[in-house]
């Protein structure tokens, strides 16, 4: 469990170096207000679900079976906000869904670094 917390960590942290050159990147191409702020409030939501999705798998799988049916719960609720959140985002930003969209891939970026950073210096899984 230690090692897969360590993962998480090292995702979240490449999640926010990722973000950060996509923004850099994306301001280059189309420095519009509203776009760099829909970029980082996709980047900003992704990373603050991932966060809490962490925290509660952590908090959760150290209690009891008991406990699982609150985790369920706890997990169907934060889902449901989430879909909220997005969907409000996507209105707010709908001339800007690319640059909304393009924060949200943030966490895929990381994913697919880390994974491939394992791979090349670890040897394949």
């Amino acid at each position: 469990m230690e090692n897969s917390l360590k993962t998480i960590t090292q995702i979240q942290k490449s999640m926010g170096v990722l973000l950060l050159i996509v923004l850099v990147i994306s301001s280059y191409f189309k420095p519009e207000f509203k776009w760099v702020l829909s970029v980082f409030i996709g980047g900003l939501l992704i990373n603050l679900n991932f966060w809490v999705l962490q925290k509660a798998l952590h908090f959760f799988l150290l209690q009891s079976q008991a406990q699982k049916l609150k985790m369920y719960l706890f997990l169907f609720l934060k889902l449901l906000l989430f879909m909220i959140i997005l969907g409000a985002g996507a209105v707010y930003f709908k001339e800007n869904i690319i640059g909304f969209v393009l924060g949200l891939s943030v966490l895929f970026m990381a994913l697919i670094y880390e994974f491939l950073k394992g791979v090349f210096v670890h040897g394949a899984p």
